[in-house]
């Protein structure tokens, strides 16, 4: 079961999924629109609810006092908020669907339809009167009143689809800029020759960086078409990149001629005297390099340099911690 708790003269809206078994919402002082299947408990009366209904809840003089000012949810029980509310005025108004109410066991359950409302008169409440309050503020609201609760309410609900609506379109929005900057994630094609498959770079790599002094694989990302491969360079010449483009030249003749789109990125990093080399390529079948694969392949190789960065910078970070 669900408790919702909210302060003293509130006004919130419940939604409740279709469940196996219908949720259980207790109903605390003031005023509460529920929505969905879902059985509502208001001190005394149970409301079988299937639609919108809006809820009231005036407690007997001195009921609320048994709820704390500030509640939380889960840091009461549910007999504890329907004890308090025991013989409140609970008026229940039906905005769409229906509600069936039973107002204690010997009442009989009353059906209400879209449109309709109904008033359950309050009783004393079980620990004494209150001295300090108005007996009259117990008596039943008056329909006008209750008609103009109604529409307010409806007004507020309505303003509120209504941010409700511009929010999805400002996320829409957010969600267009973010992909024209990332791209869409690229799926591997139905059908790839194996030459581009993730088994075949890593021993074609590793094969021909075993007689490469000073170069070694690092890494590979294949979560998305086309893999990312990842070399280390631990020479300190200048022409390192040469040597590694070297390495990837033999590769892109022996197996990648005519038919593949071949991408490399050199980076080094230096931080604070801490220096990292290393190279990125991607290879792909020509006739599955769309411009959208290409702009996604940008992202995608930018954002790894800069996790390469970051790796590097804490790197750097932890040698210069353990010089004297």
């Amino acid at each position: 079961s669900v408790v919702a708790v909210a302060i003293a003269a509130s006004v919130f809206l419940w939604v409740a999924r279709p469940l196996a078994t219908p949720a259980t919402v207790v109903a605390v002082a003031g005023q509460q629109v529920v929505d969905g299947e879902l059985l509502l408990l208001a001190g005394d009366v149970t409301v079988e609810v299937d639609g919108q209904v809006c809820v009231s809840v005036e407690p007997p003089p001195g009921g609320e006092r048994a709820i704390p000012p500030h509640p939380q949810e889960g840091t009461m029980n549910r007999t504890t908020v329907l004890a308090a509310l025991s013989g409140s005025v609970v008026t229940i108004a039906v905005y769409e669907g229906s509600a069936v109410v039973r107002a204690g066991d010997d009442a009989p359950p009353l059906t209400l339809r879209a449109g309709e409302q109904h008033v359950v008169p309050g009783k004393p409440a079980r620990q004494g009167p209150d001295p300090d309050r108005d007996v009259a503020s117990t008596s039943a609201p008056s329909a006008s009143s209750q008609a103009q609760t109604i529409r307010t309410l409806r007004t507020e609900l309505a303003d509120v689809k209504a941010e409700l609506a511009e929010l999805q379109v400002e996320n829409a929005f957010n969600r267009g800029q973010l992909e024209a900057h990332q791209g869409r994630p690229a799926l591997w094609p139905d059908t790839v020759a194996e030459k581009y498959t993730e088994a075949f770079l890593h021993e074609q790599i590793t094969d021909r960086l075993v007689d490469v002094p000073n170069i070694s694989l690092d890494r590979m990302d294949c979560t998305e078409y086309p893999c990312l491969v990842v070399v280390r360079s631990m020479s300190d010449a200048d022409a390192w990149d040469e040597e590694i483009e070297a390495a990837f030249r033999g590769l892109s003749q022996d197996q990648y001629a005519d038919d593949a789109s071949v991408n490399v990125n050199n980076s080094e990093f230096n931080h604070n005297g801490y220096v990292e080399r290393y190279a990125i390529m991607a290879v792909s079948a020509e006739s599955d390099t769309t411009e959208a694969v290409s702009a996604r392949l940008d992202y995608r190789m930018d954002d790894l340099v800069d996790t390469l960065g970051a790796e590097v910078r804490e790197r750097g970070d932890a040698s210069a911690a353990t010089q004297p």
